[in-house]
């Protein structure tokens, strides 16, 4: 894997821009991402730098929004996530690149149809589903790089504040991307090649979290959650659109 010097500038725009998504609303970094890495590098890198660049700028939105988690709602969603944490690695060490693409495109597109008709309606069973939905996350969040979404179209769909979800993401994302990236040592994933290119990109990662700092206090609680749902609906089009277009 080696990337030019223009690559490794375009990439560290991206990044930035990911970051200043993520900061604002806790997901969408693989969105931004994504699109642009695969352009350049594999898919297994793309999702080992971006789950390893999640944990700084998570860490700083859960200091940031600590206050707001609803601790005793949002605690299965990591806990079960963690759970799944093995799976999600096996998935991204044996999948092959085209079949985790396939994967990307069919999770996206599940995801816009349930974003479209059922926002605003509570999910029944939500002590049974909570659980059920951490773990098909985290599964996505570690084998593909995405999932993240899911959780958050679930939070929606429960009626949270757009605070909360924030927060509630933060705190559901940081230790399964902490895990992530300790499996992914384990396993091999790491190549001195990669981790250049995440400690090349971290700081631009960061400095995206700090320009949403100065933009999420301005954002009243029904704004954050369409810029949320957006997020969501945008992680969908982009990603199942880039699939389309490498078929035809």
């Amino acid at each position: 894997m080696l990337i030019s010097g223009l690559e490794v500038f375009i990439a560290i725009v991206v990044m930035a821009a990911g970051g200043l998504v993520m900061g604002l609303v806790s997901i969408g970094i693989g969105m931004v991402v994504s699109p642009v890495l695969l352009l350049m590098i594999d898919p297994q890198s793309v999702v080992v730098t971006i789950n390893s660049i999640a944990i700084p700028i998570l860490t700083l939105v859960l200091l940031q929004t600590r206050r707001d988690i609803p601790m005793r709602s949002a605690i299965p969603l990591p806990a079960a996530g963690l759970l799944a944490a093995p799976i999600g690695v096996l998935i991204l060490n044996s999948a092959s690149p085209g079949a985790l693409r396939v994967i990307i495109g069919c999770v996206i597109l599940c995801l816009a149809v349930p974003s479209a008709f059922s926002m605003g309606r509570p999910l029944p069973h939500a002590n049974v589903l909570t659980p059920v939905v951490g773990f098909v996350g985290s599964l996505l969040v570690i084998g593909t790089g995405i999932g993240p979404p899911l959780v958050a179209l679930y939070l929606l769909n429960q009626g949270w504040a757009g605070s909360q979800i924030r927060a509630s993401m933060a705190l559901y994302y940081l230790p399964i991307a902490a895990l992530a990236t300790t499996l992914y040592a384990v396993t091999g994933l790491f190549t001195l090649e990669r981790v250049w290119l995440i400690l090349a990109l971290t700081p631009a990662g960061v400095l995206g979290f700090g320009m949403a700092s100065l933009l999420v206090g301005r954002m009243n609680d029904q704004f954050l959650r369409r810029v949320i749902l957006a997020v969501v609906i945008a992680a969908s089009v982009t990603l199942l659109g880039r699939e389309v277009a490498g078929v035809l």
